[in-house]
């Protein structure tokens, strides 16, 4: 019901009254810690419940999230490393390692989690849409191809009905990318209108590409330490 802080009171108590420590309730409260954004709070207990049981691929995964939301990728990355070891095959996890790995600058280790991914599942949209980005907007030039992205990127979009924002706007960064700015331009505007009203922060960046795509200039995906997407 996105009631974090009433999950977390209820969870407070259960771990009160319990006989011995359950790893179950402190994964349930770290979720709930980390819904609430306190991220810090979730580390701790996503951790005391590792310890607990360290091949739970469950409580690795969120507390992969948590380190993510604290913007920690480095630690994200060495969690969902142990998750991998455990679950090979995890299309989720790779994706995940794969965006942390971007952020770290660890361009070479993204794309072949990115292609690992795709590798297990074909298909899969996120995958599909994580591969496009990547290929449209590294700032490396040489791991850039705009033609193979433009086609990942349009595969996205046909699977989830054309409705994803996010995926939209990866087709106008792959169209930037091969030079036809006034395609991009129409895309990301598009991308814009769905996404109108659900996320400030999202329209704020839309804005801003519509802005490059009509300037003639691609969107590139920041080095780490600069800001993302300009």
């Amino acid at each position: 019901m996105d009631q974090p802080d009433k999950a977390i009171a209820d969870l407070n108590q259960a771990i009160k009254l319990s006989k011995k420590p359950q790893a179950e309730l402190y994964q349930r409260r770290g979720e709930a810690f980390a819904a609430a954004n306190q991220y810090d709070n979730a580390i701790c207990d996503l951790t005391r419940a590792g310890a607990m049981e360290p091949d739970d691929t469950d409580t690795l995964s969120a507390l992969a999230a948590a380190y993510y939301g604290r913007k920690q990728y480095a630690q994200e990355v060495a969690a969902l490393t142990r998750l991998l070891a455990i679950d090979s095959d995890n299309v989720d996890a790779l994706i995940s390692r794969g965006a942390a790995y971007s952020l770290l600058g660890r361009y070479q280790e993204a794309w072949y989690d990115f292609r690992a991914a795709a590798k297990y599942d074909p298909e899969n949209a996120e995958a599909l849409n994580d591969r496009a980005w990547f290929l449209s907007t590294n700032p490396d030039p040489s791991l850039r191809d705009g033609r193979k992205a433009l086609d990942l990127a349009d595969r996205a979009c046909e699977l989830t009905d054309w409705v994803e924002a996010d995926y939209i706007d990866t087709l106008a960064a792959a169209y930037a990318e091969i030079g036809n700015f006034d395609e991009a331009a129409i895309w990301e505007q598009r991308a814009l209108d769905m996404d109108r009203g659900r996320s400030p922060a999202n329209t704020k960046v839309f804005q801003h590409r519509i802005d490059l795509y009509r300037r003639h200039l691609p969107c590139r995906e920041a080095a780490p330490g600069q800001n993302k997407g300009t």
